[in-house]
Order: C-alpha cells, then structure tokens, then sequence
C-alpha cells in the first residue's frame, strides 16, 4: 500500500524503511526515544493496545483451579519464551518472602515444567499450573489470582490485559524497549500508575 503501518503485529521498531508509521502511546515510546525508530512515531493519548469490555467469560468455580485454598495467588500466564531464568529467581525471591503464598502459572508442556521446577527448587511445591485452554475458560479462571508479575525483558502484553480485565492487579516492570513497557502502559491508563 502507499501507506504502511506498523501496529500490534509486533512491539517494537521493525527497523525497515518501508515502514512509514508505527502507532504506540507516550509510554511504551517515550519522548526522546522516538530516534530508536525506523517509523514515525504516531502516539495515542490512551494504551496503544486496545480491548474490548465485553470478551466473553466462561465462570468457573475456584475448585476447578486445583489450587489450594486460603493462599495468596501471585500468578503470570505468559508463554515459556518469556520466562528467562532472572524472571523466575525473581519471582521466586518474592514467593519465599511470603510464607502463604503460591506462583501460578500458565503449563508449558512436561519438560518445560520441569526445567521451571529446577530453577525454582526452593518452592516448587508451591508452583502450580493452569492448563491450556480456551480464552474465555481461562478468563474466567484469571479472577482468581491476586498479583500479577510482570515478566522481563520481554513483558506481559495481552496477558496483562486479561489480568487487569478480570480485576487482577498486577505489577510491572520498566524497561527502555517498547515491549519491555507494554504492561506499565495499561496499568497506567487503567488508573493504576503506581503499579509499575
């Protein structure tokens, strides 16, 4: 097309200079990082990322989670691609500081879990994880967690929204890339600016 947009396809700069825009907010691109793009910087004044109030949710009933009662739930439902080995001893420190408290997490498959139950040797019997599922079955198991930890580098990014969605806070980390800044963006204009 004479135009060409770069937008939710993937966070960042595609570093092309085909590419006349890209479309993002004032925090996932901050002012002064705009050089860092191939694109012209078009900003919303809301998150850049979009969603609808009315997804579908499928309720279920806390027994359906398998996860033990009268726990504090810190969950992420990230895929394993994000779940570097800082993330996880991050999360982990987090975990042992609160004696009740359990990590959910979304089921990479057996080896992956294995090698997550490695890293986090110190609770592993504190780990929990949601199987796959369909996303308006999992929406209505997402209610259930209590936090949300924010990956990193790479953060949460449609898995914020869910939690924020279903009224999980959630809690995000900071980088300098786009998509190190996805989750701070929809806290912040979730009216949550200090959950970052």
């Amino acid at each position: 097309g004479p135009i060409i947009v770069n937008y939710l396809g993937y966070p960042g700069t595609t570093g092309h200079p085909q590419y006349d825009y890209i479309i993002g907010d004032p925090i996932v691109i901050p002012p002064g990082h705009e050089h860092h793009y191939s694109e012209t910087a078009l900003k919303l004044d809301c998150c850049y990322q979009p969603n609808s109030p009315s997804r579908i949710v499928t309720e279920c009933s806390f027994e359906d989670t398998n996860l033990p009662k009268d726990t504090f739930i810190f969950c992420n439902f990230n895929t394993r691609q994000k779940l570097n080995r800082d993330t996880l001893l991050a999360w982990q420190s987090i975990v042992q500081r609160c004696p009740d408290s359990i990590l959910w997490l979304l089921d990479p498959g057996p080896d992956m879990r294995n090698e997550i139950a490695k890293v986090l040797d110190t609770i592993k019997n504190r780990l929990f994880f949601a199987e796959q599922t369909e996303i308006s079955s999992h929406l209505g198991r997402v209610g259930y967690g209590n936090l949300f930890l924010d990956s990193f580098p790479y953060g949460a990014h449609t898995t914020a929204s869910d939690a924020i969605f279903r009224g999980v806070p959630l809690l995000a980390r900071t980088g300098e890339s786009f998509q190190s800044r996805v989750a701070h963006s929809i806290v912040h204009y979730a009216g949550l600016p200090e959950m970052h």
